[in-house]
């Protein structure tokens, strides 16, 4: 009786959840409407912890050429090890690749949220811009940033959260973009922010859970800053 009642607490008896969290996709919201189902028993990968992490153990710094590819490497190790020790609820922004269906035996659903990729570029600036915190804070306006290699790695996201590291550092060929497709038949809900409904449904039939959640992470940016952007020439 007491091991029945520690592995309810535990969650060892829900169904297991990986999250692949894409930023400005509504992710934080879902992932916290998740998350109460899951107390005892989940797992989301920190951000500025592991970036710092990264820095500390390979002596590398985010201007270094490898420093993506190797957070990133570093956030898919932690993903698989938490799994392997059974954490029930998995989370973090992590660039999946075809491995990740490894982990299906175990007990996991694959899961995530799109959004329109310009409103997601958009959202993505924006926040960035005019967040609070120094931690992948962007200082340079509309204009100059969408000169700069972060504005087109913001535009390859989806590239990267489904296709995973390449070798070549390229997330913008025809075969980059062809690979993080063929990598969604791995998913299994792909739910989309202006249908959010139907993707908690999805779940729901899923996992048996309902989710309830209200929307978190608001963008910092002024409404009207937003408006000014969105209608000018570059939108």
């Amino acid at each position: 009786m007491l091991k029945n009642l520690q592995d309810r607490l535990l969650g060892v008896q829900k169904p297991g959840i990986i999250f692949v969290h894409i930023p400005k996709t509504g992710g934080s919201s879902i992932s916290t409407a998740l998350r109460k189902h899951y107390r005892l028993s989940k797992f989301n990968i920190k951000s500025e912890a592991t970036s710092l992490a990264v820095q500390k153990r390979y002596g590398i710094t985010s201007v270094d050429q490898d420093y993506d590819e190797t957070l990133q490497e570093f956030r898919l190790s932690l993903i698989f090890h938490e799994a392997q020790i059974g954490k029930r609820f998995i989370t973090g922004h992590f660039w999946a690749n075809e491995n990740l269906g490894i982990l299906k035996p175990l007990g996991y659903s694959i899961i995530t949220c799109l959004r329109n990729p310009v409103d997601r570029w958009l959202s993505h600036f924006l926040y960035s811009r005019y967040k609070e915190g120094s931690y992948g804070r962007i200082e340079q306006d509309v204009e100059e940033f969408l000169e700069s290699q972060q504005a087109t790695a913001f535009a390859t996201t989806y590239v990267r959260y489904f296709g995973g590291t390449r070798p070549d550092r390229d997330y913008t060929t025809r075969s980059a973009v062809e690979g993080a497709i063929a990598n969604l038949d791995m998913f299994d809900i792909v739910g989309f922010l202006d249908r959010l409904d139907d993707f908690r449904l999805q779940v729901q039939k899923s996992t048996g859970f309902k989710l309830r959640s209200e929307h978190k992470r608001r963008s910092p940016a002024d409404p009207l800053v937003k408006k000014k952007i969105k209608e000018s020439r570059e939108f």
